[in-house]
């Protein structure tokens, strides 16, 4: 019911996107994980890892003919929004050279959590790949690139203030990490689903600031559905499932109490 009801508002969105595509936007701006990403992963990890999958098919195979840098085999809903939009080009991801970026630009990375590498490093939680490109790593990126935009802070606030940003999802890959070390979920909830919740709060206030008004601010996935969750924590309780969803309840309450 929960899966089928996210379908429906995403439905509703989209709808609401297309219909209202006389709004012109000056650009997009995106922030995010794999749910977004258009390459940067690709980027950050190739001097580390000596085989990205994503850089292999069936990535890319439905729509591109060959892996683009997304975490898919076709394109990814900012794709879909910014063609309804009327955007000619897709968002390029932001740490791509030779680009234009003055109708946007994707900062989003496959994996990245809403809070930083080091906090983990410091609580025990191995993040893999152990690549920072947690959303302040990504608001950062945005701050270095905003002036070569608009030139000024003034500027920036009126070029900001017709363009659209996503921000998320963010906390799935947070939860999924901290899932591996056994992390209790009353644990997850009490000391973790706070400090990621106020990161995502934090972050779209600074933009707030700097001109952005126009904002679309996604809830976290509820993780007890996807397959990885399921695999590593494996129930001989059925009562540890939902009976009409198969997905583990537990780890659902994560990201209903996150949203």
């Amino acid at each position: 019911m929960e899966l089928l009801l996210g379908i429906l508002l995403l439905s509703s969105c989209f709808n609401q996107i297309q219909a209202k595509n006389h709004q012109h936007y000056n650009a997009i701006f995106s922030f995010g994980d794999s749910f977004a990403d258009t390459g940067n992963f690709d980027i950050l990890a190739a001097p580390m890892l000596s085989y990205i999958s994503y850089e292999h098919l069936p990535y890319g195979m439905s729509f591109f003919g060959t892996p683009s840098g997304r975490a898919t085999n076709g394109r990814v809903i900012l794709d879909f929004i910014a063609a309804a939009l009327g955007f000619p080009n897709f968002v390029p991801p932001a740490l791509s050279k030779d680009q234009n970026f003055k109708r946007g630009a994707n900062f989003a990375v496959i994996g990245a959590c809403a809070l930083d590498l080091s906090f983990y490093e410091k609580n025990n939680v191995p993040i893999v790949p152990p690549i920072n490109s947690s959303l302040s790593v990504q608001l950062e990126w945005f701050h270095n690139l905003k002036l070569s935009l608009c030139g000024t802070s003034k500027k920036c606030k009126k070029f900001f203030k017709k363009s659209l940003f996503f921000i998320g999802e963010f906390g799935a890959n947070d939860y999924y990490f901290l899932s591996i070390t056994r992390k209790t979920v009353e644990e997850v909830k009490s000391n973790y689903v706070p400090k990621i919740v106020n990161a995502i709060i934090t972050a779209a206030e600074s933009l707030i600031k700097q001109g952005a008004v126009h904002m679309v601010l996604p809830g976290s996935l509820v993780t007890g559905c996807t397959p990885a969750i399921l695999a590593i924590n494996p129930s001989a309780n059925k009562t540890d499932y939902d009976p009409q969803t198969g997905c583990m309840t537990k780890f659902n309450s994560v990201g209903n109490y996150h949203n």
